[in-house]
């Protein structure tokens, strides 16, 4: 067999030999080391997952209050052992090493010894904790390998930093104390936290990214699906998962969705007060929206902005100069029930065309152009709406109170409890009872009030009504007439009426001096069956 020349590889055996040596050096001093600091020390027999020794303390020491079989798992550690010439800066290990150290559930440790040449010793040692950072090179650069579909990672090396300041002296004590810096509360602690690195460093929420082709009658269609406003059928889907912004097809994470179809949510672009102009130059009517656009050329749609309210939006093309408009109002939407009645109004007055529209926010106006656009599909039904909102704004108004999280649908349940209040609030109002009682004495225009309460869209309102009321007498009975004569005063109760009402009530009574009251329980308001009280 012919001799390889190992000078013509830059390194002549000697060299190798003298590397084995101070590794040994290395290796046999740490073994040393352990045991001067009384560890139980290890050495792998075959090196070749990068596992030079398995340190571990001893068991803790026996006690009144815990068992043998309660002891706790003894700590252990798993060490590479380098020794490296004085002043290196970094140390070489092999991928298939390090991915080794990641991924082992104990905590690992480089132990690099520093070596001077000049006397033959070793001059100080470092500890390198294979933890975050170190973590995240590894699975960085396993992660590039892949990707250049390297499979030969024990050829492949890592070079990783020695932390300059963290000189130490080959001490036991300074192991130990070295080994306590580690931070290790229990073993199992430490491998669920190790474990949750490898398993997530490095991805950030852009970690998927999505290229599709999709299938579309026309560019409207297109147009629409990328607005939000419509799905869109996938003619082909290609995904990609990215680590350390390094990606890889992720070919599993989206198995069979080229065959469904997708609904896109837009990132708006801004957002600001969509309002109409009237011809005054006011602008009475308007809504809070959203802006979402569509480039044009990129997509191969003509160039689109959509601005969007919760019940509607309005959809300019500025090639063709076009302006729509479609409302598409729903009892199931959720909001303020200030956005809903803003809303609203603006709807019903879109209704009435025409209408110049205005964008507005913080950088300015915009004239968006005039709607002439009668609309009479959701005519009926918004219009409602938008009149039972009235109602709902004139009693918000009056109790200082407007609900934040509301639906539609609720409000539409009580609608007729909300006309009847607010008619009360804005109209004048007769109330008349019959009473059997005649030794009650007889009133002209005296200081009274109508006190109740009343139930809309899920919470419960105290109504005060101050009244002049008089009495008239009739057969074998007595009639009692109150007239409205103030303002209604309206308070939102936070919590169980059959608690609040009580103390709302004498409170109303207390306040307006009344010297007579018509009391009305909460729950006969509005019912055939209901009776009043009378307080003189």
């Amino acid at each position: 067999m012919k001799r390889k020349d190992t000078k013509a590889m830059g390194r002549t055996a000697e060299d190798g030999e003298e590397s084995d040596r101070i590794g040994r050096l290395g290796e046999s001093r740490f073994d040393l080391l352990c045991n001067d600091a009384k560890l139980f020390c290890n050495k792998f027999t075959v090196d070749r997952t990068g596992k030079d020794f398995v340190v571990e303390h001893p068991l803790d020491k026996i006690n009144n209050f815990v068992s043998y079989d309660k002891r706790g798992e003894p700590k252990k550690y798993i060490f590479q052992v380098k020794t490296v010439g004085k002043g290196s800066r970094s140390v070489s290990i092999s991928l298939s090493s390090a991915e080794r150290l990641i991924k082992e559930a104990c905590p690992t440790v480089i132990c690099v010894f520093s070596y001077d040449k000049s006397t033959d010793r070793l001059d100080h040692m470092v500890f390198i904790h294979i933890i975050d950072d170190v973590i995240a090179k590894v699975l960085r650069r396993l992660r590039m390998e892949y990707k250049r579909g390297n499979q030969r990672l024990h050829k492949a090396t890592i070079s990783i930093p020695i932390p300059g300041a963290r000189k130490l002296q080959i001490e036991k004590e300074v192991l130990l104390q070295e080994l306590d810096k580690l931070g290790i509360p229990t073993m199992e602690a430490y491998a669920l936290k190790k474990r949750e690195q490898v398993k997530t460093l490095g991805f950030d929420e852009h970690r998927y990214t999505m290229k599709m082709t999709f299938e579309a009658a026309d560019q409207q269609e297109l147009t629409d699906g990328f607005l939000g406003l419509r799905e869109l059928k996938v003619a082909h889907a290609h995904a990609e998962e990215f680590r350390f912004a390094i990606g890889l097809p992720a070919p599993d994470l989206f198995h069979g969705f080229e065959k469904g179809t997708v609904f896109i949510t837009p990132e708006p672009v801004g957002s600001g007060r969509l309002a109409i102009v009237e011809s005054d130059g006011t602008t009475p009517f308007a809504a809070l929206v959203k802006v979402v656009g569509v480039p044009g050329g990129e997509v191969g749609v003509e160039p689109t902005l959509l601005f969007q309210w919760s019940a509607g939006y309005v959809q300019i093309k500025y090639i063709k100069k076009l302006l729509n408009v479609t409302l598409k109002p729903s009892k199931s939407d959720i909001a303020s029930s200030q956005t809903f009645i803003d809303e609203y109004r603006f709807m019903r007055r879109l209704l009435d065309s025409p209408a110049q529209l205005i964008y507005e926010d913080a950088r300015g106006t915009v004239s968006l152009g005039t709607i002439d656009w009668p609309q009479k599909d959701d005519d009926l039904s918004i219009r409602r709406i938008a009149r039972m909102l009235d109602w709902y704004d004139g009693i918000y108004s009056t109790a200082g109170d407007y609900p934040n999280e509301i639906s539609i649908e609720r409000l539409w349940q009580t609608r007729r409890e909300a006309k009847i209040l607010y008619e009360m609030v804005t109209k004048n109002v007769r109330f008349q009872t019959t009473s059997e009682i005649w030794e009650m004495e007889e009133i002209d225009n005296a200081r009274g009030q109508y006190v109740t309460a009343i139930e809309l869209a899920g919470l419960w309102y105290g109504i005060g009504i101050p009244l002049s009321v008089s009495t008239q007498a009739a057969t074998e009975k007595r009639n009692w007439i109150g007239i409205k004569a103030g303002e209604v005063h309206i308070e939102r109760f936070n919590g169980d009426v059959d608690n609040k009402f009580p103390n709302f009530r004498e409170k109303i009574i207390k306040l307006s001096s009344s010297q007579c009251s018509f009391i009305q329980d909460p729950e006969t308001f509005l019912k055939d069956n209901g009776t009043i009280e009378i307080r003189q």
